[in-house]
């Protein structure tokens, strides 16, 4: 309805390389002059790595951050950031993977 066009891919499993491909795949070539550009990616993986979606948002997002908006992102990286560099983030995220350690990152 707001002009935007979703491209959704879903595929077995989760390997390397998977994503890149499903980028290759995709229909649109900048000189087009039904061109609209690439505003969004997001990536969904099976629990288990059995499946991934992934969708591809083409065409510009009509809503207006507001600086309450910016903010509120803002100190949740800010937040992040600090808890990776004072070395106090838990050992796994939310869904039990590994969160980084500074001298992983950094060195």
């Amino acid at each position: 309805p707001d002009g935007r066009q979703v491209l959704t891919f879903i595929r077995p499993g989760t390997m390397p390389g998977l994503l890149l491909n499903m980028i290759k795949e995709l229909p649109y070539n900048q000189r087009s002059e039904e061109y609209m550009p690439l505003s969004r990616v997001q990536i969904y993986s099976a629990e288990d790595d059995s499946m991934s979606l992934n969708l591809f948002v083409y065409g510009e997002e009509a809503k207006q951050l507001t600086e309450a908006d910016v903010t509120m992102t803002g100190s949740h990286i800010l937040e992040y950031a600090h808890q990776l560099m004072e070395e106090t983030l838990p050992p796994t995220d939310e869904y039990g993977r590994p969160n980084p350690k500074p001298k992983d990152i950094f060195s």
